[in-house]
């Protein structure tokens, strides 16, 4: 059941929060970053950033080969920024 619940809430917040935020803008990709150091901050329930890496690798990744270049570019400086944070 637990399990379940952060499969659902990563979902979500992928598909909702965080891709389409992605998508628009390097700003955008800046404030997603922003957003998910203050769930880390806050230690929100039901989140785990190790699960939503990884369902953000396995599902926004592929996605790359049908953007536009400045899509693609927006996503590449949302995970430089996500990698430099979690190598803090």
């Amino acid at each position: 059941m637990i399990e379940e619940n952060k499969i659902n809430f990563s979902n979500a917040f992928i598909q909702y929060c965080l891709f389409p935020r992605l998508m628009f803008s390097a700003t955008d990709s800046y404030y997603a970053i922003h957003f998910i150091r203050t769930l880390i901050y806050h230690r929100v329930n039901g989140f785990n950033i190790l699960h939503l890496l990884g369902m953000m690798l396995r599902g926004i990744t592929p996605c790359i080969h049908c953007c536009t270049e400045k899509e693609s570019e927006n996503l590449g400086v949302f995970f430089l920024e996500l990698f430099t944070a979690l190598n803090q």
